[in-house]
């Protein structure tokens, strides 16, 4: 039986596991062609071609076509293919893409699924040939640390072709945990893993790059997921040591958060959830009507209570240089939300964000290449980024801590290279 956290977390949190299939981005039509929804600035429409053929080589009547990409997200599997070939075996699908040109992948199956294939747009405008074969399938299971299944775990598959991959949801585990994905196209690489809720994963035991055989089920090692992740408690106070009941704190790596827990009358909060061991932990607390902000990292292993200091927004500032050390000026600069931390025991750059404060608004040097930006969280990690073409800087260089207490923080020479 599942614990009620455990159930909570599966229904409520929508666990999303990540069985990677990498395929491309478009939006699917009938035989004809339509012209698709207007976009956002900088979409742009085309028009993908092409026929689909069997083991033979013969043209393959209504097989089913798809195309996905990273704009799809809560598309299922079946839901795909929402076009079919003609008599002929041809098909027709407009796709929407950003940039000069987006490699976009297409799959065809068979109307009754045992045959599958894929292959890449190639030049828009060109036809392609996808020739299908035997469906492939991956079969898993994910138990707790106890050894117990987990059941309900949603999974998201995509299928891997030499570009950005778009995930695709797919089946759930059963009772007894396990998860037969598919079917899928063989040939090309696949890679499993955990979207979402990677930090519950001690370790990624479904990391590696796999290929499918035709007509053959992949057995993938079991996934250990802990859903009950680790805990903290802490309180929530201002500079002055009152707390701040009613102030909320998160855990937002990656960027959405895993869980919010809100302050009591005593500023106390307990929150859960939060990464296995393997993985850094920082939290972001804010009071909205005090306007009062910091993010600092938290031990949940260590046993001691956090005390979070809130604080007004605060700023930053520094020089701009190029590489023969002249001042940069007139150059606009930002300032994302990232750090460097420890993901699942490896050292990686993680993004985190907060819907509680602004982001920090585009800036310019000064003549002498000095820049100053407000609007930071005290004790926030940022990556500054000019937009200068032809030059950039280090991504460790570009990372920068602000000052825990709120005061502004100098960070001194930056320069690009």
């Amino acid at each position: 039986m599942l614990s009620a956290t455990r159930r909570s977390v599966i229904q409520g949190a929508g666990l999303l596991l990540l069985a990677v299939v990498s395929v491309g981005c478009a939006r699917l039509r009938g035989a004809t062609a339509q012209p698709p929804p207007v976009g956002p600035p900088g979409v742009q429409a085309a028009t993908l071609r092409g026929t689909v053929v069997g083991p033979d080589g013969q043209p393959v009547p209504e097989a089913q076509v798809g195309v996905t990409g990273p704009k799809v997200g809560g598309q299922t599997l079946d839901g795909l293919f929402g076009s079919k070939c003609n008599p002929a075996g041809e098909f027709e699908v407009v796709t929407q893409y950003y940039g000069p040109q987006a490699a976009c992948c297409i799959l065809a199956r068979s109307a009754d699924g045992t045959l599958m294939g894929a292959a890449a747009s190639g030049e828009f405008g060109t036809a392609v040939q996808i020739r299908l074969q035997p469906s492939g399938y991956i079969h898993s299971s994910i138990l707790d640390p106890e050894g117990s299944p987990v059941a309900g775990i949603g999974t998201v598959v995509i299928v891997r072709a030499d570009h950005v991959p778009g995930p695709v949801k797919g089946p759930q585990t059963d009772e007894r945990g396990e998860v037969l994905i598919g079917p899928l196209p063989a040939g090309l690489p696949v890679f499993v893993g955990v979207a979402g809720l990677g930090h519950l994963v001690p370790q990624d035991t479904w990391g590696a790059t796999q290929q499918l055989q035709p007509g053959a089920t992949y057995e993938l090692p079991t996934l250990v997921l802990d859903p009950d992740g680790r805990s903290v408690e802490g309180t929530l106070e201002d500079a002055d040591g009152k707390p701040l009941p009613g102030a909320q704190v998160a855990c937002y790596l990656p960027q959405q958060p895993l869980n919010v827990a809100t302050a009591d009358e005593q500023g106390h909060f307990t929150l859960t959830r939060l990464p296995v061991q393997g993985y850094d932990v920082w939290l972001i607390a804010g009071d909205t009507t005090k306007r009062l902000y910091v993010m600092a990292p938290v031990n949940p292993d260590a046993g001691d209570k956090a005390r979070l200091v809130l604080r007004p927004l605060t700023s930053a500032f520094g020089v701009l240089r190029g590489p023969d050390g002249q001042a940069l000026a007139d150059v606009p600069v930002r300032v994302y939300p990232r750090l460097q931390g420890q993901r699942q025991g490896a050292v990686a750059y993680l993004t985190w964000g907060t819907k509680w404060a602004p982001r920090p608004e585009l800036v310019e040097t000064g003549n002498d290449g000095s820049w100053e930006i407000t609007g930071l969280i005290a004790g926030g990690m940022y990556r500054l980024t000019p937009e200068l073409a032809g030059i950039r800087l280090n991504a460790d260089t570009a990372l920068f801590e602000v000052d825990r207490e709120g005061r502004p923080t100098d960070v001194g020479l930056m320069v690009m290279r």
